[in-house]
């Protein structure tokens, strides 16, 4: 009973306070910044899905896996307990985002299209009077991978034609400013052995939603959904910006798309699954930890630290992204790199796979570019990456060689040589690929891992180094060059990186070696 009582006190409910808390302030600045006043305008994906995630995983790492310790059990048990906190957080937190943006969506009734532009902007539309123009319509296919690996992808066709009043009179293609979208999609094989037939099974895809959006009929319904700013909006200009005059018209152009059901039944089930998961979820993890041992000892350990230890205690391999004189390096391009990827996840790119427009605006390589002049894109796309996953992947790559690094070089020798081995290997891809838009650390990465071997053959550096170099060239580095004959991922640029790598190491160890001794 008296654990009972300090799970209670020193875990569970400062835990569900946490979860309530980010819940209230999250929706209720979604409410007034965004839907009630638009004083911001971020993606739809990234508000409703991305941030929740983010914060989730924040919260459980910060604040519930610290409390763990608290707890007699294993570490791989505190682990699940972290990833479950998250969770149950994540979920209603996302719900209920959903929940607030269509239950607060008004609806606008129109007797023609033209209106639209007359009236206050809503969410939903009733337009019972409409000609879909096909004969004026545009497509856009868009592919994104469907999995961590870059093994699958999603390819999405984008279709929309001017949604015009029958009765009014239009004078040039500029004055279609309502437009109605459609979209089709399909997964294909991503593998390196299917690339052959991959363009002529998109093809024939392409062309079979062509005539499906020919045929298809758009009058039965007359409830559409005005799209907001989002990855499909963004398609769908892309498609209108082909038709003549279409930048013109993009620039103004309101996208709606046919809405299931009824105005009245758009919330559906929401708000009931917002509650049912966030009591579910608390139900459930109370009944994990309820009836477990506490270390009181861990507890008063704690709550004796300063605020300083506490900090430490509660950022755990976070705070290797906190450069120190041990660490220098490593930890700054570590947070150049995450810094990069969120500044373009709030700009609008694709948290798991951002679009070619997005990482060429952000620097990524792209060898017909760099022949214009771009030949700033061999450095920039050295802190270039393609989604979270290939971030996160590249990341533990990193970790185990660059600390390493921090011991065994100066900072001086350090940033040169990753910068040097980084350019090398965009070169090396600029020269065996033609029109491959290339991005990630991974090539001055594999740069520090040849760097590496070149230090194990020649015995320098200490023997935990060379030992721990060992272990990732056999990991990493044999994972990264696996991957490359799988997936499309840049091989060039590994090979380009990881010679060089060893190559500068044989040269210039020895080198430094022999005028320490020629003083």
């Amino acid at each position: 009973m008296k654990d009972f009582k300090k799970i209670l006190k020193h875990i569970y409910f400062p835990i569900l306070i946490g979860i309530l808390l980010i819940i209230g302030i999250y929706t209720l600045l979604n409410y007034f910044l965004i839907i009630r006043y638009h004083l911001i305008e971020p993606k739809e994906m990234l508000l409703n899905f991305f941030i929740p995630f983010g914060l989730s995983g924040l919260f459980a790492y910060l604040f519930v896996r610290p409390k763990m310790k608290f707890l007699a059990i294993r570490d791989n048990t505190g682990e699940f307990l972290t990833f479950f906190s998250a969770i149950i957080l994540a979920v209603p937190l996302i719900i209920s985002q959903h929940y607030i943006d269509v239950k607060n969506g008004k609806l606008t009734k129109l007797e023609s299209t033209i209106e639209i532009t007359k009236l206050p902007e809503t969410k939903y539309y009733e337009v019972d009077k409409y000609f879909a123009y096909k004969g004026f319509g545009s497509f856009w296919t868009s592919r994104r991978t469907s999995n961590k690996h870059g093994t699958e992808i999603t390819v999405t066709a984008y279709f929309t034609c001017p949604m015009v009043d029958t009765f009014a009179y239009y004078k040039s293609p500029q004055d279609f400013n309502i437009w109605i979208g459609k979209e089709y999609s399909e997964k294909f094989s991503n593998r390196k052995w299917d690339m052959g037939e991959q363009p002529e099974k998109i093809q024939k895809f392409v062309d079979k939603c062509i005539e499906e959006f020919k045929v298809f009929d758009f009058h039965p319904q007359n409830y559409f959904q005005r799209i907001g700013n989002s990855d499909d909006k963004d398609n769908f200009l892309f498609a209108i910006e082909r038709v003549p005059y279409g930048k013109e018209i993009a620039k103004n152009a309101i996208i709606l798309v046919p809405e299931k059901g009824s105005y009245e039944t758009r919330t559906g089930h929401k708000f009931i699954w917002f509650i049912c998961t966030l009591i579910l979820g608390q139900i459930v993890f109370f009944l994990l930890i309820f009836r477990r041992a506490i270390k009181t000892t861990a507890i008063s350990k704690f709550e004796k630290l300063d605020t300083i230890k506490k900090l430490k205690e509660s950022l755990g391999l976070l705070i290797y992204l906190i450069p120190t004189k041990e660490r220098l390096v490593t930890s700054i391009i570590l947070d150049i790199n995450i810094i990069i990827i969120l500044l373009m996840i709030i700009s609008g790119a694709d948290a798991v796979s951002p679009s070619s427009r997005d990482l060429l605006n952000w620097g990524a390589n792209f060898k017909p570019l760099v022949l214009e002049g771009e030949w700033w894109r061999v450095f920039t796309s050295i802190f270039i990456h393609i989604g979270i996953f290939h971030l996160m992947f590249n990341i533990i790559g990193f970790a185990l060689v660059g600390f390493q690094m921090d011991k065994e070089l100066s900072v001086k020798e350090y940033l040169i040589f990753y910068i040097l081995t980084g350019i090398i290997a965009s070169l090396t891809s600029l020269f065996f690929h033609d029109k491959t838009i290339s991005a990630g650390a991974s090539g001055a990465i594999m740069g520090m891992y040849g760097l590496g071997i070149s230090m194990i053959i020649l015995k320098i550096g200490s023997g935990d180094s060379r030992a721990i170099f060992s272990i990732g060239l056999f990991v990493i580095v044999g994972s990264t060059l696996l991957m490359g004959l799988v997936t499309p991922s840049d091989n060039s640029a590994h090979l380009g990186g990881l010679v060089s790598g060893f190559v500068i190491g044989l040269i210039y160890f020895p080198f430094k070696k022999y005028l320490n001794e020629t003083g």
